[in-house]
This record gives C-alpha cells, sequence and structure tokens, in this order.
C-alpha cells in the first residue's frame, strides 16, 4: 500500500469502515509510515474532537490518547478475526485428517471380517 492509498482510507477507517482485509495493509502502512500516522491522527483527532464537541460530551478530551486506544483497539479487532480464521482451518484440518484415520481404520476391520468370512467357508 503506498501513501496515496493509505491517505484515501483515513476517513473510512476513523468511521469504523475498513474491512478486515484493507485494515490490515492500512496498519501495516501506517506502522512503517510516520507522515501517515500523523495525518491519522490529525483527522482522528478533527473528526472524533469535533463529534465530541457536538455531542457536548463532558469528560477527557485527551485526544491523542482516545487516538491511540482506539488504534490499538481496531487492530486488535484485526488480529482476532484473523485468529478465528486460522482456528478454523485448523479445526477443519483436524477432522478431515480424524475422518481418513477412521476410514482407514474402517477399512482395516472390513479387511479382517473378510478374510475370516474366506476362511469360514473354506473349512466349510
Amino acid at each position: 500500500m503506498d501513501c496515496r492509498e493509505a491517505q484515501s482510507l483515513i476517513v473510512p477507517f476513523v468511521k469504523g469502515e475498513l474491512d478486515r482485509n484493507k485494515a490490515k495493509a492500512f496498519f501495516s502502512h501506517i506502522d512503517s509510515c510516520p507522515n501517515c500516522r500523523d495525518d491519522l491522527e490529525v483527522y482522528y483527532v478533527l473528526l472524533i474532537g469535533l463529534k465530541q464537541l457536538d455531542d457536548d460530551t463532558s469528560g477527557s478530551l485527551d485526544l491523542h490518547g482516545q487516538f491511540e486506544k482506539n488504534l490499538n483497539d481496531a487492530r486488535s479487532e484485526v488480529m482476532k478475526k484473523q485468529l478465528g480464521i486460522v482456528e478454523k482451518w485448523i479445526i477443519v484440518i483436524v477432522l478431515f485428517l480424524l475422518l481418513v484415520f477412521l476410514l482407514w481404520k474402517g477399512k482395516e476391520e472390513y479387511d479382517l471380517y473378510e478374510s475370516e468370512q474366506i476362511e469360514v467357508n473354506q473349512s466349510k
């Protein structure tokens, strides 16, 4: 992701409108580009600060602290979703291996049963 694309995603990020893949690429870029991170913080402070003033919310106007918390929360959320996908794939693989094992054991049991039947038929 280049700076131009990252900057086009700043407002959607602040509004919480980025999908997981775009958010992941966005985080990767802003973690490595101090200019885009600064731009993100400026937009965040402007958009959220103005919203808080419009809403007349009392309390802290520590917008830098809120920005850092929001950024970390959003990054954690993206990582949780990523881990959820990995966990699902692990479960699918384990279930597949279990199915293969059960089919193999079933075939082994069937072959044993069939050979016993042949022996019984030959002894008659």
